[in-house]
């Protein structure tokens, strides 16, 4: 009687591990995009939020001061500024000031000042080791507009070193000293895709719908300017602005009119003109009377900008508080 011989193992061949490796990668290439489409989605989400959130602050800074948070104007902490000088000697970004007033500096709350402050009062306001002289009092301050402890703001100089980027020339500016408040360390909010978020109040008593610019010259003053947020987006080529990515543009950066286009419409994929105009309104306008109407989004308060997944400043992705 023989005994049975066992029968010998059987491995994989070379084709069905070929085989197997394929429908792996085939599901990984088919999960990875949705997982990154999701994350992106979360993410403009959260900016949304993240906007949100600022908007009311702006609304109950303006419910308790009588006006919106100001985005543009010298660096008040800088003695260069005083008397005030056009342009400032200084200039602070929209995002920042943006921030400034709805937390103050040191996230402690915006002092409620009164008359003309110079920068030596805001210098001693915000240093809490100040002691007033006999007679004088430290303006209250007010309270935080935005919750700030979620980590949604940063001093430029702690994203550079985050980003792993070089501030541009005009968020240098400043030179009260590291343990006051320069250009560098005034912080701006930043939004679920590590960009600065953008602030623009409205002026009302423009007549025009964006300011035009001849050079570094302004030819006429309109409701939104892109210059408040220069020091971050540019200005123009020979002002390049924060280097959110190797080699990127920034179409806020320059007005972009061009005769060239329809009754003289801007173009909205290139220009700060092109990205605060109501298309809606432009649009109806020019059904019923062949003469679109350019006028901007929210003209009579603020408008705020995440640049969205590819940190560019007016292109489709981006997240606003208008559109």
């Amino acid at each position: 009687m023989h005994a049975m011989r066992p029968s010998p193992r059987r491995g994989f061949t070379l084709v069905e591990l070929l085989t197997a490796i394929a429908i792996i990668a085939l599901l990984i290439g088919l999960l990875v995009p949705a997982v990154a489409k999701a994350r992106d989605l979360a993410r403009k989400v959260h900016s949304q939020s993240l906007l949100s959130a600022l908007a009311k602050g702006c609304e109950m800074f303006q419910n308790e001061m009588g006006q919106y948070p100001r985005s543009s104007g010298g660096n008040p902490f800088e003695a260069a500024n005083y008397p005030a000088t056009q342009p400032p000697a200084v200039p602070l970004s929209g995002a920042q000031w943006l921030m400034l007033q709805l937390a103050g500096p040191d996230f402690q709350g915006y002092v409620k000042a009164t008359g003309t402050p110079t920068a030596q009062d805001w210098l001693n306001w915000y240093n809490p080791q100040w002691v007033p002289p006999q007679g004088q009092t430290v303006p209250p301050r007010l309270s935080r507009y935005v919750d700030v402890t979620g980590k949604i703001a940063k001093s430029p100089d702690v994203y550079a070193k985050d980003q792993g980027l070089t501030l541009p020339d005009a968020l240098k500016l400043g030179t009260q000293g590291d343990t006051n408040w320069p250009n560098n360390r005034l912080p701006f909010a930043v939004d679920a895709f590590g960009y600065p978020v953008l602030y623009y109040v409205a002026n009302e008593q423009a007549k025009m719908p964006f300011s035009e610019w001849n050079g570094t010259v302004q030819a006429a003053v309109g409701r939104y300017d892109q210059k408040d947020n220069a020091p971050i987006t540019g200005f123009g080529a020979a002002q390049p602005g924060f280097e959110l990515g190797a080699g990127k543009p920034h179409p806020m950066a320059t007005l972009g009119w061009s005769s060239s286009t329809p009754n003289n419409r801007p173009d909205p994929a290139a220009s700060f003109a092109g990205k605060v105009y109501d298309r809606g309104l432009f649009d109806q306008n020019l059904r019923g009377s062949n003469l679109g109407k350019v006028w901007p989004y929210r003209p009579d308060t603020f408008q705020l900008y995440s640049p969205g997944r590819d940190g560019l400043y007016g292109t489709s992705d981006d997240v606003t508080n208008f559109e």
